[in-house]
């Protein structure tokens, strides 16, 4: 019994004494993080022992070094110097019961690049409970703070929201003409463009991850709830994206301008599709990503069943389902990935597991499906990439999930179609650049054969259905097809000149088929047809609208002089040396594309005019003729055809915007050839 009673003694010591040790030395850091630097890039935090015993600091740092530098230029953190006798100085001290040492935060902007910082000082100490803590730093050099700079992606979302905001009240009265609606609209897409124009003068081209920020910039960040941050940002790949949806945006709300009910609803709901749009392409945080995308879906179903043809409503919710599949497949991916991340820091010095998508960026996913690891029962990163897969081919427009696709286009109005066929298709291509690139380069890998034999398949597939489709704005959707198969395939390449022919087609994607819509809207709106046999010999009467059509559809058959000429370049020669077969078949699915292109353009305005337009009632005001292109029709397809030629015959400022992500993209892909 007494044995008995010793062993039972020594086990609950052991039990007992982890526990004492735990109620020890305890640090605290007193300030809530983050911390702010001044102008001079210093700042300041107190750590406190509130432990009942002596307490040691083994060291202080910035949370970075030379192979992962996170934070940009040198950062020191140090101790100011203790009082004669106390002990202590410089990333060391000795801490008593209740004793208090200020931490001093330094820097030192000399050779840094970016602008902003964003990153963590780690206290380390004897502490059982917390042996690690950290603080949120944030600083800005002197002149690149201010209200605009430190919060441009918070603005970009805003203001459409702002729009929607004040249009919202004129719903409820009607003392005021509800057709102002599109002006204000009009004018919130005008603001929105000045804003993004004036960030991509402010972002710097040649920045990579090594000069810190994970390669990002005008970056703002902050604790929403949870492991939710608000954390935005741009690089080089989301930047040109910006622009084409911004671009498309505006071209909208030129094309919605004669829209004949419910002004309030429709240009509420578009507003709000753009906010969430420029949301997703700015997210930095996955969940955050994951409302963004979903929050476009409602405005987007909005737009097409409420404002659409006969059968708009089940286009809608088509197209609505498939978003659901693509949806719920990115949001199980994201919790699956931070589920399975390690923990780290949040913005203000938490230590968590996070959606940040530069941290789970850090994850070896290889590495853990090697050791068992499993998704959807496969190895994670397979999983992962199949997962990614089924959530961007659905707003890619990428078989087998692009069925909804031409329907909306079919039904929605001309400028809801652009916006919503803009935002999808950037947004699926942002998806495979982003989380695909960044997160899961080794499934990437592993999944480019076949991405590469989709992406060919698509452009393939997608000319076939246009030769063969008789109505204008399905012909529009499957060419829309084509061009989401050369984001697939420069994307499998794998290397830098694939890689830019990724986010290029992606680009030109949006303001080709923003192109073409305006041009089937218009044609609507004289012909109240889309049928292609109906049609014929428009050119005659209608030369301005056919030369603006002309550079369209130049652009829908990639032809040289035109941005979706470049495109189809570096997708093609980057992916050749890799993908030889893939290319070959996509080589003469731009063949077929070319054909449709062209074969669409001259059932629409070449031969002779069907005599029975000229008695029909629609044309009786113009005296049996088509009119010619309106102002707003010439400004909205004028725009348009400037921003494809002049990209497409000098596209180099267009592609070194992307330059330094690139780099980085290509070191995430390629890294024993890069080492």
């Amino acid at each position: 019994m007494r044995a008995l009673f010793v062993a039972f003694a020594l086990v609950l010591a052991c039990l007992v004494a982890p526990r004492a040790a735990l109620a020890g030395p305890t640090a605290s850091i007193a300030e809530p993080g983050p911390i702010i630097l001044d102008a001079s890039g210093v700042g300041r935090f107190t750590v406190k022992n509130v432990g009942d015993a002596p307490l040691h600091v083994n060291t202080l740092y910035a949370r970075t070094n030379e192979r992962d530098p996170r934070i940009p230029g040198t950062v020191t953190a140090t101790f100011e110097p203790a009082p004669p006798g106390s002990g202590g100085g410089g990333t060391k001290a000795d801490l008593a019961p209740g004793e208090s040492r200020t931490v001093s935060v330094k820097w030192s902007r000399e050779g840094a690049r970016l602008t902003q910082l964003f990153g963590h000082v780690v206290v380390e100490s004897t502490d059982v409970a917390a042996p690690q803590r950290a603080i949120g730093v944030i600083g800005a050099a002197k002149g690149a703070g201010g209200l605009l700079r430190a919060h441009v992606g918070t603005w970009l979302v805003a203001l459409p929201l702002l729009g929607a905001l004040l249009i919202v009240p004129l719903r409820a009265s009607r003392r005021v003409d509800e057709k102002i609606a599109r002006w204000i609209a009009l004018v919130v897409v005008g603001l929105q463009a000045a804003l993004l124009l004036w960030a991509i003068r402010a972002f710097d081209p040649a920045v990579t991850r090594l000069d810190g920020n994970d390669g990002f910039q005008l970056v703002e960040r902050a604790r929403l709830f949870g492991a939710v941050e608000w954390h935005l940002g741009v690089d080089g790949t989301a930047l040109p994206m910006l622009a084409a949806l911004t671009a498309a945006a505006f071209a909208g709300v030129l094309a919605s301008f004669r829209l004949e009910r419910h002004h309030e609803l429709y240009f509420v709901s578009y507003l709000v599709l753009l906010a969430c749009g420029t949301g997703a392409l700015l997210a930095l945080d996955a969940m955050l990503l994951v409302v963004f995308a979903a929050a476009a879906a409602i405005p987007a179903w909005v737009l097409s069943a409420r404002f659409g043809g006969a059968r708009a409503r089940t286009a809608a919710t088509k197209a609505a389902l498939l978003s659901a599949v693509s949806l719920a497949s990115l949001l199980l991916l994201v919790l699956a990935l931070r589920r399975s991340s390690d923990a780290t820091f949040l913005v203000d010095g938490t230590r968590a597991q996070t959606f940040s998508i530069a941290e789970l960026a850090r994850g070896e996913w290889l590495a853990r499906s090697h050791g068992g690891l499993m998704l959807f029962g496969m190895p994670f990163v397979k999983g992962a990439v199949v997962a990614l897969f089924v959530a961007a081919a659905a707003p890619l427009a990428i078989a087998p999930l692009h069925g909804g696709l031409a329907d909306v286009y079919a039904e929605a109005p001309a400028g809801a179609s652009m916006v919503i066929g803009a935002a999808g298709s950037l947004l699926g291509a942002h998806l495979l650049l982003r989380l695909g690139v960044r997160v899961l380069p080794e499934g990437l890998r592993w999944g480019a054969p076949a991405l590469a034999a989709l992406g060919a398949a698509s452009i393939v597939w997608g000319a076939l259905a246009a030769l063969g489709e008789d109505d204008l704005r399905r012909a529009v959707a499957h060419l829309s097809v084509a061009h989401g198969g050369l984001v697939l395939l420069g994307l499998a390449s794998g290397t830098p000149q694939g890689l830019a022919g990724a986010v290029a087609p992606a680009t030109a994607r949006a303001v080709v088929i923003a192109m073409l819509l305006g041009v089937a809207g218009a044609l609507h709106e004289r012909l109240r047809a889309r049928a292609l046999d109906r049609l014929g010999g428009l050119a005659a009467d209608m030369p301005g609208l056919a030369g603006l059509a002309a550079i369209a559809f130049l652009g829908a058959a990639a032809a040289p002089g035109t941005l979706s000429f470049v495109s189809a370049l570096l997708a093609m020669t980057g992916s050749f040396p890799v993908h030889r077969v893939a290319t070959a078949v996509a080589g003469a699915g731009l063949v077929l594309l070319a054909w449709a292109a062209a074969s669409r353009y001259r059932r629409i305005f070449l031969g002779t005019i069907d005599e029975a337009w000229r008695r029909s009632d629609d044309l009786e005001p113009f005296g049996g003729k088509f009119p010619e292109a309106r102002r707003r029709e010439a400004w909205l397809l004028g725009g348009l055809a400037i921003v494809l030629v002049v990209f497409g015959l000098a596209p180099r400022p267009l592609l070194a915007l992307s330059r330094g992500t690139l780099v980085d993209l290509d070191a995430k892909l390629n890294v024993e050839r890069v080492q």
